[in-house]
């Protein structure tokens, strides 16, 4: 995959991608089949990283504006969903938020960032969790099993499940956010990347392997199974979801994120924004 500028100066993807009819992951998951985790990961990361050499980052992070090509490749639907570096998340975006909120609970309630707001928050980093966030549930949906893709508690855990799965996050995260410049710099979005895939993507017996140099896994679907027999790693026992009850553990928490999210956003806009 290629990304690159048009001549009315919008980015655009290039190669056998743009060529093929591509479905979206929302299709594929609505089909009833699983998308490769690794595959997933490594494209949607490149694709970043190719948005960022561009000085921009991608606004619109949703399972529908994610695509699935003929030729087994996942993308991301570039046009007319990225914004220049120098223009910061703002609630009045047109683009999806649905993963807006678990990305600030996440940096409020578990990075415990209490004073961040999104106008301070560089779109790359915003971009990057929010697909970390999304990569999370394909794990915890096709892997360890954990409910169906649109169940609302699941989605409500995922800033505590990477949090749990990736505790250095927190130094990272505090010293990207906390610098008068927040820009990251190339080495800081490679090591976020690093140790996601090591944490949450690879199974223990490849954690070890630098994720450029793994080989991809050949199957990039198959069909979604009620089966258990899936082995699941890293996953702390006590983030198991109570299906038969629908609670959730670390519902006081998560209660008290989601009341610091929405007192932040309502500062915010009584600001002006």
């Amino acid at each position: 995959m290629q990304v690159v500028t048009s001549a009315a100066g919008k980015l655009v993807v290039s190669g056998r991608e743009a060529i093929s009819t591509p479905s979206s992951l929302e299709q594929l998951i609505n089909n009833g089949s699983a998308p490769a985790i690794y595959r997933l990961s490594r494209d949607l990361f490149q694709s970043l990283e190719q948005i960022n050499a561009k000085k921009c980052w991608f606004t619109d992070v949703c399972e529908k504006k994610i695509l699935c090509t003929r030729d087994d490749r996942f993308s991301l639907s570039i046009s007319g969903n990225t914004a220049s570096q120098g223009e910061l998340p703002d609630t009045a975006t047109y683009a999806c938020q649905e993963y807006w909120m678990p990305t600030f609970s996440y940096l409020i309630g578990r990075v415990r960032l209490t004073e961040l707001s999104p106008g301070e928050l560089p779109g790359i980093l915003f971009s990057y969790l929010q697909t970390m966030l999304l990569i999370l549930r394909v794990r915890l949906v096709f892997i360890d099993q954990e409910g169906y893709y649109n169940s609302a508690s699941l989605f409500d855990q995922l800033p505590t499940i990477l949090d749990k799965l990736i505790p250095e996050f927190r130094i990272l995260f505090t010293r990207l956010l906390t610098k008068e410049d927040k820009t990251p710099k190339a080495s800081d979005l490679k090591q976020i990347k690093s140790l996601f895939i090591r944490r949450v993507v690879l199974p223990p017996e490849n954690a070890d392997l630098i994720p450029d140099d793994l080989t991809t896994p050949p199957a990039l679907h198959r069909k979604a199974t009620p089966s258990r027999t899936l082995v699941s790693w890293q996953r702390p026992p006590a983030l198991m979801i109570r299906q038969s009850t629908g609670n959730i553990q670390n519902g006081d928490l998560l209660v008290a994120i989601i009341l610091a999210m929405a007192l932040t956003f309502s500062a915010w806009l009584w600001l002006g924004h």
